[in-house]
């Protein structure tokens, strides 16, 4: 089941915003936190950015957008073999 997220992308948060440096240091490690959670899982999100990062109504970030999203284990081989099939935004 998905969960609705109500908020602005963290590209629109940062035009509205007057981020301080503090600040966005803390919504970097939490996107990083939340990215090593999903590599534990054994997934690869594939298309982390700032419009696919949503900040929450108590303005903590949530990463969306698993629509390129892999599993790490999905190919057997090395996993430089993965590198030909890597997609998402450059």
């Amino acid at each position: 089941m998905l969960e609705y997220v109500r908020g602005l992308n963290l590209f629109q948060y940062a035009q509205q915003s007057h981020l301080a440096p503090q600040r966005a240091a803390q919504i970097i490690a939490d996107v990083a936190r939340a990215l090593a959670v999903v590599h534990r899982a054994g997934m690869v999100h594939g298309d982390c950015k700032p419009n696919n990062i949503v900040m929450d109504e108590e303005n903590q970030p949530r990463l969306i957008d698993f629509g390129l999203s892999w599993r790490s284990d999905a190919w057997t081989g090395s996993e430089s073999s993965t590198s030909d099939a890597i997609s998402g935004t450059l």
